[in-house]
């Protein structure tokens, strides 16, 4: 049956996993929203009854909740963000914009009326496949809001190849950049901010099958996304605040045993990187609806994303001018070259500028190493112009293994990528 389309209205997707400011997020989204009888969500509510609060019974009061639809699951029956998006998704009613947020988001005044305005000023510039998408900026944020310029915006910037799942793409996290009141093109969504119209869901229906996927997750959706036609944006201002960490709380990972490897082998086969994994029935024979759109190729996804498969770089940073990656970004965007930011940041928010001054603490210990090893050599020329037993000496260089010294590995590694 078609839905007769509700002018003004927004759909407002919600995946909760035992969160227990669900029912705070819901408040705030009614609370400060300008028209909000005009708001409609889809809640998918996984919970431990016997330990977690409900989203909408714990207190009600701002909440439309004639306009609030629940679907209340199991935790321990619960397969992850993408499956919950998929059933959320499937909650829609006719509204004519579509919101995916994260259970645990504040919103600034008049969300909804600058959603709907931002959207309007790009159709006005002739974009009609729009996406509006960023990691919004972090809920600490949010008590000084008053402190900062709304302008000042969280922007994607670049992927990396990761060392663990044989090299699947990860996002290095965001950077704050001022928009000028302007949008600016990126390839990458992100799923806690997501904002389009209505068309989106039927172009890029959510893949049910992708059980447990985390990893992957918002660089498949991005890629199906780019390649159906639509273009990306930051949006020109902040309109939500998301939780990042989320210590203490409970975790899909931390609650249930499961694996990720059919869903991210899947991830990885639409990317066109490396993967021989036999995809089981049900992801391999969806591929048409849930796969790749038809606008736009994956390799024309690589060259606007400055993704190289070939050498394991990326060569395109979004937060640099005219999009260039810099030496250190382009070393940092292949984790098999440097130490990895999930050791150092686990849930993922992590800035390129935290990055960078990663890379240049390596450097500096880098040149005291080769500081170091001059000085040795120094002594050892010193010691050679005033020794007699030379012969011994030279016999004792020569025995030395020196490509398994660590320093000649890792400037071996270093350059691999200049070489190729």
């Amino acid at each position: 049956m078609k839905l007769t389309i509700k002018p003004g209205t927004i759909f407002v997707s919600i995946a909760a996993y035992r969160d227990p400011v669900c029912n705070s997020t819901l408040k705030s989204l009614y609370s400060m929203a300008e028209n909000p009888q005009n708001i409609y969500c889809g809640v998918i509510q996984q919970n431990d009854e016997s330990q977690d609060e409900d989203c909408l019974l714990e207190s009600t009061d701002s909440i439309v909740t004639e306009n609030v639809t629940m679907m209340r699951i199991k935790h321990y029956e619960g397969k992850g963000p993408t499956w919950a998006r998929y059933l959320a998704a499937n909650l829609w009613s006719g509204q004519e914009y579509f919101l995916q947020i994260d259970s645990h988001t504040r919103f600034v005044k008049n969300w909804d009326t600058k959603c709907i305005d931002m959207m309007k000023r790009l159709d006005a510039k002739g974009i009609k496949k729009a996406v509006l998408s960023h990691y919004a900026r972090d809920i600490k944020d949010y008590e000084k809001i008053d402190n900062f310029d709304p302008k000042i915006v969280t922007r994607l910037c670049q992927t990396y190849f990761m060392k663990v799942r044989d090299g699947i793409l990860k996002y290095t996290g965001a950077d704050e950049i001022h928009t000028n009141d302007d949008f600016y093109e990126t390839p990458y969504v992100s799923g806690n901010f997501l904002f389009a119209k209505h068309q989106l869901l039927k172009d890029v229906p959510f893949d049910p099958n992708l059980d447990f996927l985390f990893v992957g997750e918002e660089i498949g959706h991005s890629v199906r996304i780019w390649t159906s036609g639509y273009n990306i944006y930051t949006p020109s201002e902040n309109v939500v605040f998301h939780e990042y960490g989320r210590e203490g709380k409970p975790k899909v990972w931390t609650d249930n045993k499961y694996t990720d490897i059919d869903s991210v082998e899947k991830i990885k086969q639409m990317l066109g990187q490396d993967s021989t994994h036999q995809l089981p029935a049900n992801l391999k024979y969806n591929i048409d609806k849930y796969g790749l759109g038809k606008e736009r190729t994956i390799e024309d996804y690589h060259k606007f994303a400055g993704i190289d498969l070939k050498n394991k770089i990326v060569t395109k940073n979004f937060c640099r001018t005219n999009n260039i990656a810099t030496p250190e970004d382009i070393f940092l965007s292949n984790e098999l070259l440097h130490k990895s930011p999930e050791e150092a940041k686990k849930e993922g928010f992590v800035s390129s500028s935290e990055e960078n001054v990663s890379f240049k603490r390596q450097n500096i210990s880098f040149i005291i190493i080769i500081f170091f090893f001059l000085l040795v050599a120094v002594y050892l020329i010193f010691f050679m112009k005033f020794s007699k037993n030379k012969t011994t000496f030279f016999q004792m260089i020569k025995k030395l293994k020196w490509k398994e010294f660590p320093l000649v590995k890792q400037i071996k590694n270093s350059l691999q990528y200049f070489k190729d």
